[in-house]
């Protein structure tokens, strides 16, 4: 009996013990923290002290904590999750409290909030289609409703971040993976974001730049951890293709019969809807290179979804590129037309040398793209105007030396250029783009259009900031496409490919405006999002 006995091993117990001991000392810790926050942020709010970067004590400290405590492994004690909980109950019912001094309407964000974030914890593909009409019909609400859409982008978005948070430090169920190196970047990005926004004085415009910008990119992060349950990454990828069949056609729609009233005062409220002396299409959105960049991210998806998807579902991509390249043509913003190209281009080759994909598989797709292509050609090709209207300003992409719209980017981005050589931390968020534009007191490049998203974001947020952002969309577009590649699941490498070629074309588009600013980056960040998600369930599934 003794000699079949298995006698404990002292080296086999340290080791839950020093768990034990580690998980003891972390959640005394975090009621500690918990207590002086409280007792600090208490004093502060009557009176009693001064503090020094208040912002940033009284609501950046909270959520490093809670970001801290969701990527711990294993998984903290209840009381240690409560605690940092409180604090960030505390801080949102402060910053609410703050808000709805100044804006009375705001208080009922907070109830909104819980609801959204209750109805979106464990549907996160109609997080994904609620968000993406919104991108798709900001200006039809603008031109007929009185509502707007980006409060409720950022109620949405943050009822996502708060199911999140809920589920990960209440309910005690962890984060189902770690994120990709590139979706750790982006959330990074939107990080240091936040903590300029606290540092910045006066807090307000920084703010309002925030939450256009940097406050978008949680989307990516967000729906990569985000629980999703069997069949809603499907359900969300028919989603995108309808909507982009929606927005194509409406577009041609207006193309044929010309804006309405409401549209057309609204399409005159932006100067560059004007182009050769026509006013150009806008669709449902405020701006012609609006429209056009919508499509050029999106249609690189939908086609993607085209290589597994039913007859239904191609015929309707097949029926989005054509319209979509049609409206693109109508917009005679080049924007759109060169971000669908390279993005069609990476999802081409992804997918034929995808390891889950026969390439019989993808001729309807690339039929798709070749009709479109076809089409979107004879229309441009027969489209009248002036200057360097028709076929020639597409062509002259390739030549950009002799585009004299390139040339006049340039003298913008050598002055940018220089201002981030003299400030590498940057002239603060709100330094350029639409803030700017509104509130500049002295006249620079910021205070105009850069026309180059990642000299926008050098300039307002320095260079480190830049450096995580392009490495971010770098690390992210190779996992895609590593995954897309290796994996043996056909939806996970069609919606990975689909994803790295809706990435590739905004990258590009990023090249020629100020796009990370707006409702379109909001787009890319949401196809980006379900591709990263389809990459951890292939992963998780260990079908790479």
């Amino acid at each position: 009996m003794m000699a079949g006995r298995v006698v404990p091993q002292p080296m086999l117990r340290e080791p839950a013990g020093g768990q034990g001991r580690r998980a003891q000392m972390l959640t005394v810790g975090a009621v500690a923290v918990a207590a002086a926050w409280t007792a600090m942020v208490g004093a502060f709010e009557a009176g009693r002290i001064a503090l020094p970067h208040a912002s940033a004590l009284t609501l950046g400290f909270p959520l490093i904590a809670g970001a801290s405590l969701v990527a711990l492994r294993p998984a903290p004690s209840r009381t240690a999750r409560t605690a940092v909980g409180w604090m960030l109950l505390a801080a949102a019912a402060l910053a609410g409290g703050r808000a709805a001094a100044g804006h009375p309407s705001t208080i009922l964000a907070a109830p909104a909030g819980a609801l959204v974030a209750v109805a979106l914890s464990r549907r996160p593909a109609a997080a994904v289609l609620a968000l993406l009409a919104l991108t798709a019909a900001f200006g039809s609400m603008a031109a007929y409703t009185p509502l707007k859409a980006g409060p409720m982008v950022t109620l949405l978005l943050a009822g996502l971040a708060a199911g999140l948070a809920w589920n990960a430090l209440i309910r005690g169920r962890p984060l189902a993976a770690p994120l990709s190196p590139g979706a750790a970047c982006l959330l990074a990005a939107a990080a240091v974001g936040v903590a300029q926004v606290l540092a910045s004085d006066p807090l307000r415009p920084a703010a309002q730049s925030f939450r256009s910008n940097g406050f978008l990119l949680l989307a990516v992060p967000l729906l990569a951890l985000a629980p999703w349950p069997a069949g809603q990454l499907r359900r969300a990828a028919h989603g995108v293709v309808v909507m982009g069949l929606l927005v194509a056609a409406y577009a041609v729609l207006r193309l044929v019969t010309g804006p309405t009233a409401q549209e057309h005062a609204l399409a005159l409220q932006q100067p560059y809807n004007v182009n050769e002396g026509a006013l150009r299409l806008i669709g449902s959105m405020f701006s012609r290179h609006q429209l056009s960049a919508w499509l050029g991210t999106v249609l690189p998806f939908c086609a993607g979804v085209a290589a597994v998807a039913g007859v239904r579902t191609r015929i309707a991509v097949t029926a989005a590129s054509v319209l979509g390249v049609i409206a693109i043509a109508g917009t005679h913003a080049r924007s759109g037309a060169l971000g669908l190209a390279v993005g069609l281009a990476v999802l081409l080759v992804v997918l034929n040398v995808a390891h889950a994909l026969p390439r019989v598989r993808l001729s309807a797709a690339v039929l798709s793209v070749a009709l479109a292509a076809l089409v979107g050609y004879a229309a441009v090709s027969v489209s009248s105007g002036t200057g360097q209207g028709g076929a020639s300003r597409y062509t002259v992409i390739l030549a950009p030396g002799r585009d004299t719209a390139y040339q006049a980017r340039q003298l913008k981005w050598r002055e940018a250029i220089d201002a981030i050589k003299s400030h590498p931390a940057g002239l603060g968020l709100g330094s350029a783009g639409g803030i700017a534009q509104s509130t500049a007191r002295f006249d620079s490049v910021g205070a105009h259009t850069i026309d180059n998203s990642y000299l926008k974001v050098g300039y307002e947020q320095g260079i480190g900031v830049l450096a995580l952002f392009v490495a971010g969309l770098v690390l992210l577009l190779a996992h895609l496409v590593r995954v897309a590649v290796r994996t043996a699941d056909p939806w996970a490498a069609a919606l990975t490919a689909g994803a790295a070629g809706a990435l590739a074309s905004f990258a590009a588009i990023m090249l020629t405006g100020d796009y990370i600013e707006g409702l379109n980056a909001l787009a890319a960040w949401l196809l980006a999002g379900v591709g990263a998600a389809a990459a951890r369930a292939a992963v998780t599934a260990r079908a790479v």
